[in-house]
């Protein structure tokens, strides 16, 4: 009898769930919680509760219940995974998640994702031996893995390891051609080995699938280098009708107005990439292409004065 609630609860759990009605799954899950007949049971709607704060994005929570399995049975590798992943999530400390995505990795050896977000991780604290060996083993476990190609050639990109960058993010646009962070980083390289039209030809490419503000700030760079720029006002105009909040865009198009005469729209643009964000005015202070709207950047500096 009470196998036959835990099973209902759970049922009705997950259709609660699958109709992203959180609160009323997670009554279910307790429900189903306090008829379970087995830790193995409760360790498994534990994991759901967790999935629950994870959408509800309440992180904290979750690491409260991943803490609880590992309580229960340390040798959870999923729960240690889980922990990693909400600390990291809620801002917690990056070492602390390494240090769980490891003991994750210790329990299971084949845990991907594991390996996975252990290498971003690396990588962001600047072990990039590290973050390597893991995308590495990422790809033997997965060979189709074309996320982890990217990031491969996307660290040697960095480092300026061009033909290694090139071999990788080859390989990743292989498996999926429409993986718009692979074809935008193979511009990145191209333009990094003095080719840009080949630049060009990804990037618009990327933009077939993707309207993220670098890949027109990008696109733009190479117009302005070229002195073209009819060119790139264009294209960050198009940018920014995607990208409406870019301060990275305005103040590129007021550079180009600014660089063609058209003081009108290079103000108008630059008082818009302030508002978006006042970092452009420390931008714009010692920027050369910029240098004729003093008076505008007079009235920033003054405005920012008076607001601190």
């Amino acid at each position: 009898m009470e196998i036959n609630k835990f099973k209902n609860y759970i049922i009705l759990a997950q259709e609660f769930k699958d109709e992203e009605e959180y609160d009323k799954s997670f009554e279910m899950y307790k429900k189903a919680e306090s008829f379970a007949s087995s830790q193995d049971d409760i360790i498994d709607v534990k994991f759901e509760m967790a999935d629950l704060y994870i959408l509800e994005l309440d992180h904290e929570k979750a690491l409260n219940i991943y803490d609880e399995i590992i309580k229960m049975d340390t040798s959870q590798s999923g729960a240690y995974y889980g922990y990693a992943l909400s600390n990291e999530l809620s801002g917690g400390d990056l070492n602390t998640s390494i240090s769980y995505y490891e003991k994750a990795i210790e329990l299971d050896p084949f845990y991907d994702r594991a390996y996975y977000y252990a290498s971003v991780l690396y990588d962001e604290i600047g072990n990039t031996e590290k973050a390597l060996k893991y995308l590495e083993k990422c790809i033997e476990l997965d060979p189709f893995d074309y996320i982890a190609y990217n990031d491969i050639g996307s660290i040697y990109e960095n480092k300026k390891e061009y033909e290694k960058a090139l071999k990788y993010l080859e390989k990743s646009v292989e498996i999926n051609s429409e993986y718009s962070l692979s074809l935008f980083n193979l511009g990145v390289v191209h333009n990094g080995i003095g080719n840009p039209e080949k630049a060009l030809d990804f990037y618009y490419k990327a933009l077939e699938y993707n309207t993220n503000q670098y890949i027109y700030l990008n696109i733009s760079a190479i117009y302005i280098e070229r002195k073209e720029y009819e060119k790139s006002i264009e294209i960050l105009t198009e940018g920014i009708e995607y990208n409406p909040n870019s301060v990275i865009l305005y103040y590129n198009r007021s550079c180009s107005y600014s660089k063609i005469g058209d003081m009108v729209n290079a103000e108008i643009d630059f008082v818009n990439a302030y508002e978006c964000d006042n970092r452009a005015l420390s931008w714009a202070i010692d920027d050369p292409d910029i240098k004729d709207l003093n008076e505008v950047i007079k009235r920033s500096e003054e405005y920012d004065n008076n607001k601190n």
